[in-house]
């Protein structure tokens, strides 16, 4: 995240959120479970892996204070799509589905807000992804042999 969501929004906003320490190693949200909630980094950093294949995990992102993970679970119910540590001791902010629904009730432009921050920082997300996936597929393609000035056709 190129700025931290607390020098975007203002302190109101984060003064009813809970906040949860986790010791380091500690699993914070795990892939496949149900998400209610997004965290929001005060103090450490957590690690994020992906799930491959049986046992086999891969990282793929890191966060540290300042940045928010577990985002998605604010839109919609599906399952956690990664699994998250604490890489350090690390403290978190809870925001809730529900607070995000209280908070647009309570004060819709607000809540605008700190949407329009959010959705900058998944859109950030979005276009490493796509650099990452085109970044593999071009290994791939060179661990095959594929001389990839021959084009794609």
């Amino acid at each position: 995240m190129s700025k931290s969501l607390f020098q975007q929004l203002p302190e109101v906003l984060w003064g009813t959120l809970v906040s949860k320490t986790f010791a380091a190693g500690e699993v914070i949200c795990e892939e496949g479970t149900p998400g209610q909630a997004m965290y929001i980094i005060l103090a450490g950093g957590v690690v994020v892996c992906k799930r491959i294949e049986g046992e086999l995990d891969t990282v793929v992102a890191r966060f540290g204070p300042g940045e928010c993970f577990g985002e998605f679970a604010l839109f919609d119910q599906a399952p956690r799509s990664a699994t998250v540590q604490a890489e350090h001791e690390t403290r978190l902010l809870v925001f809730s589905r529900r607070d995000l629904e209280d908070l647009i009730t309570q004060n819709p432009q607000l809540a605008a807000r700190f949407m329009l921050v959010l959705m900058d920082e998944l859109t950030d997300r979005l276009r490493s992804t796509n650099e990452q996936l085109s970044q593999s597929i071009r290994w791939g393609l060179q661990s095959r042999g594929y001389e990839l000035e021959q084009g794609l056709n």
